[in-house]
């Protein structure tokens, strides 16, 4: 007999439960995305239109936000309400939902934040209020939340999307601060300048911070008023009533980005903050190291580089870094080989030199030869510019000085300004004019001027003489050879060498009748000469000649 075998059945067999399916896990997004949504909740429909998908998928995600919050927000609501919180109802009637949002407000989301103080709670929380109620208080709070609750790197990035979000015409001087305060708490420094530059391109922005200067503390007022300074320097070319010191301020903390950040800003923004360089009295440390840098990202071959490095070197020379100065025109002359001008500066480095002036005809050692009198060309390192110089011998030293101290007492038209006087090295003193005209000696000859021409050649040098007296200086001899003429014919005083200190009339009359006496030779005009003359003989000083002589 076999033995049969026994099986349990199926009710003693442990049953296994099912597992409920689990719910796909909502993808967590950043605080930059946060900002980065916008609402789809028309606003301006009237309270009986209906709800599109869209805007009922929203209104349930902000119910769920506020049936978690509730207690928190302390949230008071009816039946109706409660069940859309819960859920038990869908969004249908808008009036009833938009209500149910702006139970919502100032006092209740301040109330609340008082008592999260978990930094990730507060975070969360406010990155959902942020999406329906995105006043600038809710904003710039869940800015500020970020920096303790997520790393730098993603509070940078929100901090960039919610400047964007913010209306800057409704920010108030403390939210300003708050928002500058910000800005130097999550920015790398490095970053930072170039962020504010940005933001100063909007007109609100721009309005909003310079009402709010004067209330920042030091620390905050260091940072951005400097770089509120060159922004209409550098990014709009402005030029006039600029602050040197926070000009240079400024400068520094844009030239302390990373060299890769400076080179990408586009061509006139480099060569703009190159020129703002160069308007500081000097340019060292970072700043010199900026401007060469900048410089390097210019095409050798272009005019933009070319002008940028005589600008420069030109700064060089005005603060006698002469080494330096050198070294820009040298290589400005190995890139450029038909530009002339880096050359002849150059050579002029070369030269005989009175004070900061090169005597640009003279070769070396060819000082010691000169004779008082003569009109030497120079160039003039302290302005980079052609000029006139004069350099005493020792036998009108006296009066050479005499007449250099009477010439810085005096300022009136047509008096050709001092640029440089003093003593040289060979204890020789000179003087360094402007070179508006020519030596007028050798511009107008005997015989050969016509009427009209003779006539103003009077005129001017009669009013000189005039108008040194009316200044307190008599001139008892005008000559030709103390005087330039410039390229329109008009009559300069260069060199008071037969001037007196004090008003004498008699003498300044009789220095007009001699001037006029030359004049007259070098006509070729009789007609107008005699006019002159008659001129001359009906007037007794020359208030009464320069009367009769404008009428002519």
């Amino acid at each position: 007999m076999t033995e049969q075998t026994t099986t349990r059945p199926d009710s003693s067999r442990r049953r296994r439960r099912r597992r409920k399916p689990k719910s796909p896990k909502k993808k967590s997004i950043s605080a930059a995305q946060v900002l980065e949504q916008t609402s789809q909740i028309d606003q301006q429909e009237p309270v009986e239109a209906q709800l599109s998908a869209l805007e009922i998928a929203e209104l349930k995600e902000h119910f769920q936000f506020l049936a978690k919050h509730r207690k928190i927000l302390k949230l008071k609501t009816n039946s109706q309400e409660d069940l859309l919180l819960s859920g038990a109802r869908e969004p249908e009637r808008r009036g009833v939902c938009l209500h149910l949002l702006k139970k919502v407000d100032r006092q209740s989301v301040n109330s609340a934040l008082t008592r999260l103080q978990d930094p990730k709670l507060k975070t969360n929380f406010l990155g959902g209020l942020v999406r329906f109620y995105p006043d600038i208080q809710t904003v710039l709070a869940y800015l500020e939340s970020l920096k303790d609750s997520v790393s730098k790197d993603e509070a940078a990035a929100a901090l960039s999307v919610g400047l964007g979000r913010l209306d800057f015409t409704q920010v108030s001087p403390a939210q300003m601060r708050r928002v500058l305060d910000l800005c130097v708490s999550v920015f790398n420094r490095s970053v930072l300048p170039q962020v504010m530059l940005g933001l100063l391109g909007s007109d609100s922005f721009r309005k909003a911070l310079d009402g709010s200067l004067d209330q920042l503390p030091s620390e905050l007022k260091s940072i951005f008023e400097p770089l509120r300074v060159v922004y209409p320097v550098v990014w709009k070319g402005h030029r006039r009533g600029i602050n040197i010191e926070l000009l240079e301020q400024g400068l520094t903390l844009i030239l302390e980005m990373p060299d890769a950040n400076v080179r990408k800003y586009p061509e006139r923004i480099r060569e703009r903050l190159v020129e703002a360089c160069l308007l500081l009295p000097k340019t060292e440390g970072r700043i010199e190291r900026g401007v060469n840098i900048l410089l390097e990202t210019f095409a050798k071959s272009s005019r933009v580089y070319s002008g940028l490095a005589m600008k420069r070197a030109a700064a060089l020379l005005r603060n006698e870094q002469e080494a330096k100065a050198k070294k820009v025109l040298s290589q400005l002359t190995t890139n450029q080989v038909d530009f002339q001008m880096p050359r002849r500066w150059l050579e002029a480095m070369e030269k005989p030199r009175v004070g900061r002036t090169a005597l640009v005809e003279l070769e070396p050692d060819k000082l010691e030869g000169l004779s008082a009198g003569v009109w030497l060309r120079g160039f003039s390192f302290e302005y980079q510019e052609s000029v006139w110089v004069e350099v005493a011998d020792e036998a009108s030293a006296g009066a050479f000085d005499a007449a250099t101290e009477l010439h810085q007492k005096l300022m009136m038209p047509q008096l050709l300004p001092l640029v440089d006087a003093g003593v040289s090295a060979q204890k020789r003193g000179y003087r360094v004019l402007p070179a508006l005209g020519k030596p007028a000696a050798k511009n107008l000859k005997r015989g050969k001027l016509r009427g009209v021409e003779m006539l103003r050649l009077v005129r001017e040098g009669i009013a000189l003489i005039a108008g040194v007296l009316g200044q307190g200086v008599t001139l008892q001899r005008l000559m030709l050879q103390d005087c330039h003429v410039d390229a329109q014919g008009r009559l300069w005083l260069a060199r008071l060498s037969q001037a007196v200190d004090g008003a004498k009339p008699e003498a300044a009359w009789s220095a007009s009748l001699d001037w006029l006496g030359m004049c007259l030779k070098m006509s070729r005009d009789k007609a107008m000469a005699q006019r002159i003359r008659a001129a001359a003989e009906q007037s007794r000083d020359v208030g009464q000649l320069l009367v009769r002589l404008s009428v002519l």
